[in-house]
């Protein structure tokens, strides 16, 4: 695998990460007291780290949401991300303590731009767009009172989309790469409205397999009023 194709996947790889999925499928708090939650990840592995956040809608069933994020590479270089989500929560027993979400997004990632890849004077600009499409199961066992515990893991497929362009010569060149990737994360909520979970991701499926380390905390926006 070629370094740029590497960084094209580690950029994806970092950029999933960021943002929640839904409510006891990953940890997040529930849509059920606020129907808008504002979300903040970090993330790192061997080749870069990320952080990003996002803004969540959702319901009884279906949620969506939309985020933003940077990645900066060691090899040199950065790139910003943009992604859209949906999916829908399924119960799996009476009590909502446990739910199992299909998965959809689509990402843009916008560089890194004027990146010597290679160390031999050579300038590339790279661009790619990433589909993941996914299944999440998670649960919640309740601590105390105020405090819940959601274990939670999530599978996805990953394509990626890269275009390259070597400056040098005026050169583009599209290469498509699918792998899969699969997360394991357990997370505290605090009073149904606040909640901290670091997870790992594995992205498999290519010739470098990657491990990404994460963190995400996401916080209601408006409570709903009880009756």
């Amino acid at each position: 695998m070629t370094r740029l194709l590497r960084v094209s996947l580690v950029g994806a790889g970092l950029a999933i990460s960021t943002p929640a999925d839904a409510q006891i499928c990953d940890g997040s708090a529930s849509f059920g007291s606020s129907p808008v939650q504002l979300t903040a990840t970090g993330g790192f592995n061997a080749d870069g780290h990320a952080f990003g956040g996002g803004l969540e809608v959702g319901g009884a069933g279906p949620f969506a949401g939309i985020g933003a994020g940077r990645s900066n590479y060691k090899a040199g270089g950065s790139s910003s991300e943009w992604e859209v989500e949906a999916g829908y929560q399924f119960a799996l027993n009476p009590k909502r303590t446990a739910e199992l979400c299909p998965l959809v997004s689509w990402g843009h990632s916008s560089g890194p731009h004027d990146f010597e890849a290679f160390g031999n004077g050579v300038i590339y600009d790279l661009d790619r767009n990433n589909l993941a499409i996914g299944v999440g199961i998670g649960g919640m066992a309740a601590l105390s009172r105020h405090v819940a515990f959601l274990p939670s893991v999530s599978l996805s497929m990953l394509t990626v989309k890269s275009k390259t362009t070597n400056q040098n010569l005026s050169r583009t060149t599209n290469t498509s790469e699918t792998s899969s990737v699969f997360e394991l994360g357990f997370a505290f909520l605090f009073n149904d409205a606040f909640s901290a979970r670091p997870s790992i991701l594995f992205t498999t499926g290519v010739d470098d397999k990657v491990t990404t380390f994460a963190i995400e905390m996401t916080v209601n926006l408006a409570r709903k009023r009880s009756h």
